[in-house]
């Protein structure tokens, strides 16, 4: 039993992997039948409803990894999400602008929005969670502002096909961002000296800095890709639901962080696998889906969203106590 438990502490993944399988199988078990007695959650429609619906929160998730490895928080990008799909769901459907265009704006809309936390946070020595708490406000307001407060069509096919479900090569387009994304945080996080300072930064800021680490520099770049990844999510679900509106983001900001901390992303520079993650999504997402073909009470799926919420916290805090004693 020890070995197990000394496995899992060293490899959070595995018991991630775990989890998603005995999730899977359960529900494939328990899932309802069709008339013609084929089982619906392990139908191929299913399967695939699933893997687009995690892209959102994967891809979010993988920026959000780096934050949380940097010793950050970012409560805004639900808030961004809103405010960045409807930037550019109204330039291309009020004003006709090309949704290259409209895109390009959502884009740097999020990197401000992460700049401006930034400042928040590195030059006002805000804490993240109360500063990204106060732009998630503004930030909502704003949505409403330009939206106001109603849904926004998002007529244009190609931006349909580039960012919703459209196919390249024969291949989802959802599929490619979310690879995309993993591999470019991989790379920064693991593979970079960028990634190596933004992990010491959050085990010992303060050391780190005596150690000759620019952290103004690295937080302000964490929370510029935090933004710009939050757009890039708010631009695959206007996509896919061919419109925009202030709440399209709502509640993501946790789904994110709770990908990442299942995926074994503690809260002191501890973890930082993206694949981990990627697993950490895929559950979330299982787990709702699961839920709702077994026909629960929305409320009571609320109920145990919270509760997988706060066991996720938890094993982190306790995991980062175990690997700095």
């Amino acid at each position: 039993m020890t070995r197990v438990s000394n496995l899992l502490r060293r490899h959070p993944q595995l018991g991630s992997l775990i989890f998603l399988i005995i999730c899977s199988v359960s529900f494939a078990i328990l899932s309802p039948k069709t008339i013609d007695g084929r089982n619906i959650f392990l139908s191929w429609g299913n399967i695939v409803g699933i893997l687009q619906s995690s892209a959102a929160v994967s891809i979010g998730g993988f920026a959000m990894t780096l934050v949380l490895v940097s010793g950050g928080l970012d409560l805004s990008p639900g808030a961004t999400i809103g405010l960045t799909g409807a930037v550019a769901a109204r330039l291309m459907f009020t004003n006709h602008t090309s949704w290259v265009i409209a895109v390009l704006a959502a884009l740097v809309t999020g990197i401000l929005v992460g700049l401006i936390n930034a400042i928040l946070i590195v030059e006002l020595k805000l804490p993240p969670f109360l500063a990204t708490l106060g732009i998630a406000g503004v930030l909502t307001g704003m949505a409403y502002l330009i939206s106001t407060g109603s849904t926004i069509p998002v007529p244009d096919q190609r931006f349909h096909a580039v960012f919703g479900y459209g196919k390249v090569a024969g291949f989802p387009a959802l599929a490619i961002w979310t690879i995309l994304i993993l591999v470019i945080f991989y790379t920064l996080i693991n593979l970079t000296k960028f990634g190596r300072r933004a992990q010491a930064i959050g085990g010992n800021e303060t050391a780190a800095f005596n150690s000759g680490v620019n952290v103004k520099k690295i937080k302000y770049i964490v929370y510029a890709l935090m933004g710009l990844v939050s757009a890039i999510v708010s631009l695959t679900i206007a996509a896919r639901l061919q419109s925009a509106m202030p709440t399209n983001g709502s509640g993501y900001e946790l789904q994110f962080i709770i990908a990442a901390v299942l995926g074994g992303t503690g809260f002191s520079g501890t973890g930082g696998n993206v694949f981990g993650t990627l697993l950490g999504s895929l559950i979330l997402v299982v787990f709702y889906n699961g839920l709702n073909l077994l026909g629960v009470n929305s409320y009571v799926i609320q109920i145990l969203q919270g509760l997988v919420i706060i066991f996720a916290i938890i094993s982190a805090f306790v995991a980062s106590r175990q690997k700095t004693i």
